[in-house]
């Protein structure tokens, strides 16, 4: 009977031990906020019984981040992470584990939020578990070897036709290293992104991959598994770095695996996937790779045998072609070797300009273009003929004869893409203002570095930036190979990241850093100033500050540092550009007109009279409203008429004169009736709109004292997200703001209300005068800031907490004036909401002193105005701080002269003498204009005299001077700017920039300047820069599609087939003429 009794008790107890311990504990079940806050990162864990060996942990059906963007972290003390989710991958989900404990980490970013996580139950069990975690259909076996640490994808017996493989995640995989794919699968695989442990991948031949479906993987963040920025997996390429060469021996092309540029495939791809985009094949004849080009129409050529490189890009006459050129040719392994035996034909040494020569080495041959200079007409050989191709379709060749010359090459100041360039020799002679894309070059690090250059930087104290802003160009390729000093590191130094290298500033000081790269050195000044910045003499001429990053001063209209010129006040613009590029930005300016202004374009145009108002539009819509003194509302994305009899405007919402509300939607979000508006009839009776925001919301005062708000959402398609909700009654609402179930309004006696979910309004707190959308503050009176989430309610009566911040004078969703003028941000998570950073325990960061007022715009952006007059903005993107000044303090900006006749401005960089007066006169000299036409062929010019005297003597500049020219409406943007010699017998060409209508450039010296353009452009030559290509097919292009508009003389050139309609057909005869396919437009006709 003992023996019985003992065996019952082992018995119950074994059972015991496989059953759970308990779902559920003691401690709280670990819970967001509903909903979660912004900005935000934070942990909760939970620690299972004592005994505890295993657990599973099931979230609710709610539990929702937004996608992608914000992330539930799943982790535990022995097993590290367990999961990483985002949207809805939690919801409604049971994860099982061998451990005693987990945390969750939830992070979030500065836009949308979501509920949250809710974990409804936890079972613990007091012994360790199997719990499977890749479940497949009938097709496949799955092998799971813990102790290895790999799973195994194995075809079953089923599997006889090669069905692709297919599975489920059904539990955490996140102890999966090592992942096997037999053969006998076909066609795609799934995702392995939930396998984010995974470090190495054994897959057979013959399936079909997607990079993306890596992604995620330890295998693809492994920089170790990376060569030159491409990524392989066994004989699967899955990303090209840009410019590299395919390995040989790869057989497949994963789709998206290469976005752009001429590419070598070689003879071992047998497989291309599909998204991959490709501008250019070289391959092998009867190649896959050519197979591949035709079907897709993508261009290719046969891969060369033979290359020529020039020795020297200048070869000067009587050079002879040895010590010219260099020939190599392609061995058996694909590598180039030097070659010193081969025939050349019809090289003539004493011959000056261009010359084609034809090298042969047995029955492979090439033709060469050759260059030969004197002291007088110097030309460039470019070794890559992938460079000199893009300078020549990029306008480098002004004079269109095929050839570049060092004058054009230092002058040239448009863009160079070094995408796909192996050999950058001949840029050594690239002007200073000519912009290097180095993307994508994988020439020699010596030689890019050679051409690199970076300019002085002025920093706050304690601010990073990204060092690519302060050089000529980036070398992404070419990052392990560079290396920095600092000459005071408590100052500045570089920090080299994962990604990119920052200038990282300490305490106030100049510094000086060194940059090095193969052997060679440059180096730049930083200064590292403090917020206390000294500044000029005080003014009541403070520019007054509009939308965005544009401001008045002294009378003139600036977008950032550029001055646009109205006929008069400019009252308000739109603040973003149309997504109907044609018609821009729209600005409103005091006398009632509307005008439009492209990004880049030099004059603003006018397309209406007698406007009220204009609005910008909310977050998504690419269009805001317009309102005539006459009631007629116009849509700003096509300036279509969509209401009459209207009396106001706010965001996209308008109320008529029937005192009607609607809410215009851009329907084009719905991919339904594209670039149309509809608009939706809101409530009736209504006084007033007190203020549209974000995402559709609106809050409009009704006649009956009530104040509604309502969110109509940004889709059409869905309709109102809800009706409109009443918010108060017998006093008007000044501002609302939703936080959790309930509605806080401040009304018009600035006091603060509670609206809660059962329709009860409670007084929190008086003298409330603004909301703080981001991070839910309210600012009093007095310049307390606190948090809606601070608030307590103990006995029907409010507590508001400790504020947040005191002092405060003027504030934003991000930034606050306080009341000794100093200007403060939060630097918590990118400087996103002052009020998520305040909880968070940050302390406001010092921008600067002596602010008058800010305008925050678009997130971490500001532009502010200091007691001089000087006007600054301050930005931080990606986590870097810039700052920069964009007009000088009033008392500087005395150094620019204008003369009111011709519109010409100088601007004196170093010393000034108030006593000067400028003159210019536009003059008409034959042997001026003779002169210019032997440079250029036959031109049309503007020339002016320009100078500047001193009680009524000629004066020279006491060092250099800035001076802007207006630019004639009818020029293309291909012109030149010259100075011609006091002789009259020399033309020097400037380098200058475009902006506001203006051509500027730097002198030493007064006298006579030209801006100068072709005039002899024929039919075909679009941008008249004497020659017809692919540059002015774009243009037909861009203007067919209104993104520019092609005037006069230059929409007559584009009409190749006289047909009175500018279209692609114009675009694709001038194509068909750049190739030789026709030689004579009058074919087309």
């Amino acid at each position: 009977m003992e023996k019985k009794l003992i065996s019952l008790v082992l018995a119950v107890l074994m059972i015991m031990s496989i059953l759970p311990m308990s779902a559920f504990a003691a401690q709280n079940l670990p819970e967001s906020e509903h909903p979660y806050a912004y900005n935000m990162s934070e942990t909760w864990v939970y620690n299972g019984k004592k005994g505890t060996k295993a657990m599973s942990v099931t979230f609710s059906d709610d539990t929702e981040v937004e996608n992608v963007f914000d992330i539930i972290e799943v982790t535990s003390s022995n097993l590290g992470t367990i999961g990483r989710f985002t949207g809805r991958e939690l919801a409604g989900r049971t994860l099982s584990f061998n451990d005693s404990d987990f945390s969750i980490t939830l992070t979030s970013d500065n836009s949308d939020t979501g509920y949250g996580f809710k974990v409804t139950k936890v079972v613990e069990y007091n012994s360790e578990r199997v719990f499977p975690s890749v479940k497949s259909d009938e097709y496949c076996d799955v092998i799971e070897d813990t102790d290895s640490k790999t799973i195994t994808f194995r075809p079953s017996s089923k599997n006889v036709d090669g069905m692709p493989l297919n599975f489920d995640i059904i539990n955490s995989v996140y102890w999966v290293e090592h992942i096997v794919i037999e053969e006998g699968f076909t066609g795609d695989v799934p995702s392995f992104n939930s396998f984010r442990q995974a470090k190495s991948f054994e897959i057979a031949d013959g399936m079909v991959l997607n990079k993306s479906d890596f992604y995620d993987t330890a295998f693809y963040y492994d920089h170790s598994n990376w060569e030159n920025n491409s990524i392989y997996i066994g004989n699967y390429l899955l990303l090209l770095g840009s410019g590299e060469k395919i390995k040989d021996g790869t057989k497949y092309i994963c789709r998206d695996a290469v976005t752009e540029g001429t590419v070598e495939i070689p003879d071992s791809v047998e497989y291309i996937g599909e998204c991959n985009y490709i501008d250019k094949v070289i391959c092998s004849e009867g190649s896959y790779a050519q197979m591949w080009a035709e079907e897709n129409c993508v261009t290719y050529t046969i891969a060369e045998k033979l290359k020529i490189k020039f020795k020297n890009p200048i070869i000067n006459i009587g050079t002879s072609l040895s010590s010219a050129i260099e020939v190599c040719r392609k061995n058996s392994n694909s590598d180039w070797e030097k070659v010193t035996s081969y025939s050349a034909s019809d090289y003539r040494a004493n011959k000056l300009g261009a010359q084609t020569v034809t090298i042969k080495i047995g029955e492979y041959s090439t033709t060469v273009t050759i260059c030969i200079s004197n002291s007088d007409e110097q030309y460039i050989n470019f070794s890559d003929p992938i460079l000199f191709e893009s300078l020549i379709d990029n306008g480098v060749d002004s004079n269109g004869d095929g050839i570049i010359s060092v004058d054009e090459m230092e002058s040239y100041d448009g863009y160079i893409s070094l995408n796909s360039v192996g050999d950058v020799s001949g840029l050594e002679y690239a002007g200073p203002y000519a912009k290097i894309e180095g993307y994508g070059c994988n020439a020699p690090a010596k030689d890019v570095f050679a051409l690199q250059d970076y300019r002085s930087v002025e920093m706050l104290e304690y601010a990073k930036r990204n060092i690519n802003v302060y050089s000529r160009f980036t070398m992404d390729n070419y990052r392990d190979d560079i290396h920095y000093s600092s000459s005071n590191p408590e100052i500045a130094k570089v920090i080299k990241g994962e990604y990119k290298d920052m200038i990282c500033t300490g305490k106030a000081g100049v510094v000086t850093i060194n940059v090095s790269c193969a052997g060679i050195s440059k180096n730049f000044k930083v200064t590292v100033k403090s917020a206390d910045e000294p500044m000029g003499e005080k003014t009541d001429n403070i520019p007054e500050l509009l939308s965005k990053y544009s401001y008045n001063a002294d009378g003139s209209f600036y977008i950032g540092n550029q001055r646009v010129r109205f006929d008069s006040k400019v009252l308000m613009s739109t603040f973003y550009p149309a997504r109907n590029y044609y018609y821009g930005t729209y600005y409103l300016t005091e006398d009632g007109n509307l005008w439009t202004l492209n990004e880049g374009a030099r004059f603003p145009r006018k397309i209406g009279t007698d406007f009220a108002k204009i609005t910008t539009f909310d977050d998504y819509s690419g269009s805001g409203l317009a309102l005539d003194k006459n009631g007629n509302c116009w849509e700003l994305n096509d300036f279509e008429l969509i209401a009459t009899d209207v009396k106001d405007i706010s965001g996209m919402f308008f109320l008529t004169k029937d005192n009607e509300l609607y809410r215009c939607y851009d329907t084009s979000l719905n991919n339904e009736d594209f670039d149309t508006f509809k608009n939706v009839y809101i409530s009736s009776d209504v006084r007033s709109i007190v203020k549209t925001g974000s995402y559709g919301q609106c809050i409009y005062n009704k006649k009956d004292c009530t104040t509604y708000q309502v969110g109509t959402g940004i889709n059409y398609y869905f309709g109102i997200g809800n009706d409109p909700k009443m918010i108060c009654a017998d006093k008007f609402a000044t501002d609302v703001l939703s936080y959790l179930s309930s509605y806080y309004y401040i009304d018009e006696d600035q006091t603060l209300w509670e609206l809660r979910s059962d329709g009860v309004s409670d007084k929190v707190a008086d003298d409330i005068v603004q909301f703080s959308n981001e991070g839910y503050g309210f600012l009093d009176k007095d310049g307390r800031l606190y948090s809606i989430r601070d608030l307590t309610r103990n006995n029907g009566k409010y507590e508001l907490g400790t504020p947040l911040l005191t002092n405060v004078k003027k504030l934003s969703d991000r930034f606050y004036l306080d009341k000794n003028n100093n200007l403060y941000t939060s630097i918590y998570n990118y400087g996103y909401s002052l009020c998520w950073g305040m909880r968070k325990g940050e302390k406001p960061v010092k921008i600067m002193t002596n602010v008058v007022d800010f305008t925050e715009y678009c997130y971490s952006n500001v532009i502010f105005t200091r007691k001089d007059g000087s006007v600054w903005t301050w930005e931080m993107p990606d986590n870097e701080d810039y700052y920069e000044k964009l007009l000088d303090a009033y008392s500087e900006r005395d150094k620019i002269i204008t003369d009111e006749k011709t519109g010409i401005e100088i601007e004196f960089n170093d010393q000034f003498d108030k006593n000067v007066k400028l003159e210019a006169n536009e003059v008409s000299d034959m042997n001026s204009l003779k002169l210019l036409n032997d440079k250029f062929g036959k031109v049309e010019a503007k020339m002016y005299d320009i100078s500047v005297k001193k009680n009524g003597v000629k004066v020279q500049p006491n060092g250099s001077v800035t001076v802007s020219i207006p630019v004639p409406e009818n020029f293309s943007p291909y012109f030149h700017v010259c100075s011609i010699g006091a002789d009259g017998k020399s033309i020097t060409t400037l380098a200058r920039s475009v902006g506001g209508g203006y051509a500027t450039f730097t002198t030493d010296h007064f006298g006579r300047f030209a801006i100068v353009q072709n005039s002899n452009a024929v039919i075909g030559d679009v941008n008249a820069d004497g020659v017809i290509n692919s540059a002015d097919a774009l243009r037909v292009l861009q203007h067919s599609v209104d993104i520019i508009q092609l005037q006069d003389a230059a929409a007559k050139r584009a009409d190749v087939n006289e047909d009175k309609i500018i279209n692609s057909n114009d675009a694709l005869n001038i194509l068909r003429y750049s190739v030789g396919l026709i030689t004579d437009f009058s074919e087309i006709k």
